[in-house]
């Protein structure tokens, strides 16, 4: 049944967003934020429908109330939204230690931080998390260890981008030439992103609300939002910024071998949402 939901995930996705890369690169014009929105919520359609098919009503809504397991211990909010932030913060040290300037704050994006972050929720967090870490993350992670499982999705989230690399917006590669080397620095962030997320995921109980928090953290980036100049520097020092996040993976691996490498009994996340 995981494979039924990836050929749904990426069918709905990319049967959406195709012709309009299509329709964008021919004519020039704008490429719809709708049309980003509508294809992003492929995973969530596709975990919904294989859901249903697979364990009827009931096991809809038992998939459905992980939006719902919001009673974690505090630290793991922290951590959904500071734990991405780390990278950035990294980079952004390194730059001022090198003499780099940080800059004023762009006081417009500040004021649109709110309605910014609400857009970002709807565009992709809201669409994909249920599919991600609700249904596909839960599956692997029965049949192999969690570092494998959330390594698998990150492969999996990264090319279901795939379409976007030609689009002007909605993957770090929009916008900038698609080649090897692109794709793979692209990889090597989802991936890592990706094993932050299940690591917050797996200790908050499965809860697609704190992963869902987690996709919005990094979406926003507020660093490099509310400061152009850490924008630059991070976009120039990329390398360096894969280094500090897969430092950071490496760290909270080697500090948790038994939860990455452990495995997990089949109804761990179930008896916990059932019970919520």
């Amino acid at each position: 049944m995981t494979t039924v939901f990836l050929l749904a995930a990426y069918g709905w996705a990319w049967l959406v967003w195709i012709p309009f890369v299509i329709i964008q690169k021919r004519s020039g014009g704008e490429f719809p934020l709708l049309v980003v929105a509508i294809g992003a919520y492929g995973p969530t359609i596709a975990a919904v429908i294989v859901t249903a098919w697979m364990d009827g009503a009931g096991g809809v809504r038992q998939l459905l109330r992980k939006y719902v397991i919001w009673r974690v211990h505090p630290g793991w909010y922290l951590a959904a939204v500071l734990v991405p932030s780390i990278p950035a913060v990294a980079v952004t040290a390194i730059h001022l230690w090198r003499g780099g300037p940080l800059g004023s704050p762009d006081i417009d994006r500040v004021a649109a931080l709110p309605v910014a972050a609400g857009l970002s929720v709807l565009v992709g967090p809201l669409g994909e998390e249920l599919g991600w870490r609700g249904f596909l993350l839960p599956r692997l992670a029965e049949r192999m260890d969690l570092l494998s499982a959330s390594l698998l999705v990150g492969v999996v989230w990264t090319f279901w981008h795939a379409p976007l690399f030609w689009a002007p917006s909605g993957s770090l590669i929009s916008g900038a030439p698609v080649t090897v080397q692109s794709v793979a620095v692209f990889l090597a962030i989802v991936a890592g992103l990706s094993c932050l997320i299940a690591w917050v995921w797996h200790h908050a109980r499965g809860s697609v609300v704190l992963t869902i928090l987690m996709h919005l953290s990094i979406n926003m980036n507020l660093l490099a939002t509310i400061f152009p100049a850490a924008a630059r520097a991070q976009q120039q020092m990329a390398y360096a910024g894969i280094v500090a996040l897969w430092l950071l993976v490496l760290t909270i691996i080697v500090a948790e071998r038994r939860t990455w490498f452990g495995r997990r009994s089949g109804g761990d996340v179930d008896d916990v949402v059932s019970s919520s």
